[in-house]
């Protein structure tokens, strides 16, 4: 049996990463709050045009490549049942810091906000060849976000 998989429906992190380390130099990370569940939705369909594929990521990148990923509580608030998830996702990473390492000067207790928020709903990932592009692509979730009452932008961490 073969199966068939629609990579225009993938994003580019689950089956191709963005190799920032070879093509894109220039990353943003954004650690959003979504809101309620209306101005969540809002985000989601704002930026889910944009987000980048396996597909688009073969046929060549515009100016920046964008990823998207949500907590257990993120997927609530978009609507979505978690129950069917495993029991470390819905927890979250603090529950299971032992396991994971995250002891002494790592532990928990000692993580910069939102990484224990409840509220932390998700984090956008950016990366570019360019900072122009980078700065294309900031732009374009700044205004998702602004767009959404309640939602906003709770940590950026940039690299390069």
């Amino acid at each position: 049996m073969t199966t068939t998989i629609d990579l225009s429906q993938v994003q580019a992190t689950v089956l191709r990463g963005f190799r920032s380390f070879e093509a894109l130099p220039h990353l943003w990370y954004g650690f959003v709050t979504l809101g309620d569940p209306a101005a969540a939705k809002r985000v989601v369909a704002e930026l889910l045009p944009q987000v980048t594929s396996c597909a688009a990521w073969d046929r060549g990148l515009s100016d920046f490549a964008l990823g998207l990923g949500f907590t257990a509580a993120g997927l609530e608030q978009l609507g979505q049942p978690t129950a069917a998830f495993p029991q470390p996702f819905r927890r979250g990473m603090a529950s299971r810091a032992a396991l994971l390492g995250d002891v002494g000067a790592s532990r928990p207790e000692l993580w910069p906000s939102p990484f224990t928020d409840p509220e932390l709903h998700g984090v956008v990932v950016l990366s570019a060849a360019s900072a122009a592009g980078l700065d294309a692509g900031r732009r374009a979730v700044e205004a998702a976000i602004a767009a959404a009452p309640g939602a906003r932008i709770l940590l950026v961490e940039e690299g390069h």
